[in-house]
């Protein structure tokens, strides 16, 4: 584990397994890598963190904020000791006897194998860092600590706590006056040594490590303003983020600061590795869809799905994170672009997968209902102001073409030229997206039966191309290349 120096938040979570307080006050310091070197062996696997104690308070008397199952217990101007909790909501306060005890912690921490936290990298001297510790437990009992350099006020700390789920915690207002380091004495500003230290041991803890088990993951986004509480919620908005590279929930957030805005416009953020991250809270209101942000929870997947395929763990995490959503906002689902005119979630973004709810394809025998389709899909992708008339003339193939040349990375002209058809890509079985979109949308323009108009390349859009093909004296391979597109298109 690497040193932390001058570092802004340490976070942890896992399972709190025992906790242990030791009191020696003959010691001229605390030793904590021998601490951590004499118990290592006594729990396999577990993880240590090393805490701080002290007295500092006005007649010795230990003072803190801390709330118990969504009760403030106490809110103490000064919180120079650790405190903790029973089952029965009793507060434990100081050296007091341990069993039994739910929740302990103290002031200014440390982690196991001798790291200190010295949030005012220096190495020597005695300052007062004004540390925010809380920690918590939620329904599950996982428990999770956070240490933030950040200013924050207990009820914004509270306010995080419960956002995250905590449903049993502690928060301390830090000002200690001592500083930790390995091998050196540690003493208040009055110059009194402390030789105090609590074990919290943990199964499964992390640093900062992204969890992938369809948890939610916090990155302690600060927003540039406060946010507003939704007051009603009557749909659910998926989107994709539209850019290609890696891009963190971090990088989001300052993408969207960078634009005046509050922060990340999403309520979650689901990376391709599977991990789901928290945006903005649940329960206020977005930024993420232009005349809906007021009344709906805006879901984004990493990744662009106009050109890329979602992994299998994105898929995973999507369902849970939507299924969890939803078991509280049991409301429609739709893509970014039912709303507004934008590509957005992307024509490869498996939504009938991830939502369960599947597009009723028209029927295949009336050309007209699928010229339709075709047309609805051209206004609602591309904003192609077509009059819905099923009829495949000039102004429809028009903006097929133009369509195309969108999705090709050309110039989109409504002409299919020389560059056009340099440009083609070909489509077989297994090919999915909006070329395919276009090339089954087409097929029913010219009366070929593809067998659905779903962005997939199956077994009847092949049919329907070797039909085409043979009908006009092309090589009936079933594949869609440069003379087959160029003659659905001219």
């Amino acid at each position: 584990m690497e040193h932390f120096r001058g570092c802004a938040k340490m976070n942890y979570t896992g399972i709190l397994k025992r906790a242990e307080l030791y009191d020696d006050h003959t010691a001229p310091y605390t030793n904590v890598q021998a601490v951590y070197n004499a118990n290592k062996g006594r729990f396999p696997n577990l993880y240590l963190i090393v805490t701080d104690a002290h007295w500092d308070a006005p007649g010795h008397k230990p003072c803190g904020n801390y709330k118990v199952a969504g009760k403030v217990l106490s809110r103490e101007w000064n919180s120079a000791l650790g405190f903790g909790w029973s089952g029965n909501d009793k507060p434990v306060m100081g050296w007091s006897d341990m069993s039994g005890v739910d929740n302990f912690l103290c002031t200014i921490p440390a982690i196991a194998g001798g790291i200190q936290q010295d949030v005012n990298n220096q190495t020597s001297g005695v300052k007062r860092p004004c540390l925010r510790t809380w920690w918590g437990f939620d329904g599950d009992r996982n428990c999770t600590i956070e240490v933030t350099t950040t200013n924050y006020t207990l009820d914004a700390i509270i306010d995080r706590m419960e956002a995250l789920g905590i449903v049993d915690g502690m928060v301390l207002d830090g000002s200690g006056s001592s500083q930790c380091y390995d091998g050196k004495t540690r003493q208040t500003g009055d110059g009194r040594t402390i030789c105090n230290y609590l074990l919290l041991w943990f199964e499964g803890s992390t640093k900062d490590k992204a969890k992938k088990d369809n948890k939610v993951n916090d990155a302690g986004l600060k927003f540039a303003y406060n946010l507003t509480k939704r007051t009603k919620t009557d749909m659910i908005i998926l989107h994709h983020v539209g850019e290609g590279g890696n891009w963190t929930v971090d990088q989001i957030h300052k993408a969207h600061l960078s634009k005046g805005w509050a922060g990340i416009a999403y309520h979650y953020y689901v990376r391709r590795d599977g991990t789901i991250w928290r945006g903005r809270p649940e329960y206020t209101i977005g930024g993420h869809t232009l005349n809906y942000n007021s009344t709906s929870i805006g879901i984004c997947a990493e990744g662009n799905f106009e050109h890329e395929i979602m992994t299998d763990a994105q898929k995973s995490a999507l369902k849970a994170l939507l299924a969890d959503v939803r078991s509280r906002y049991p409301v429609k689902v739709v893509g970014h672009r039912e709303l507004n005119a934008t590509v957005c979630p992307g024509a490869n973004y498996p939504f009938a997968e991830i939502t369960g709810i599947y597009p009723q394809r028209p029927s295949p025998t009336n050309p007209e209902d699928m010229v339709k389709t075709f047309q609805t899909w051209l206004n609602s992708r591309y904003g192609s102001g077509l009059v819905l008339d099923g009829i495949y003339g000039k102004k429809t193939k028009t903006a097929a073409v133009k369509a195309y040349q969108q999705h090709l990375g050309v110039k989109a002209d409504g002409v299919f030229g020389p560059i056009t058809k340099a440009a083609v890509r070909t489509m077989g079985m297994g090919s999915t997206g909006t070329g395919v979109y276009i090339l089954q949308g087409l097929l029913y323009c010219n009366g070929f039966n593809a067998n659905g108009f779903d962005g997939v390349f199956g077994v009847g859009t092949k049919s329907a191309v070797m039909q085409y093909q043979a009908r006009k004296g092309l090589l009936a391979d079933g594949l869609a290349g440069r003379n087959t597109i160029e003659k659905l298109m001219k």
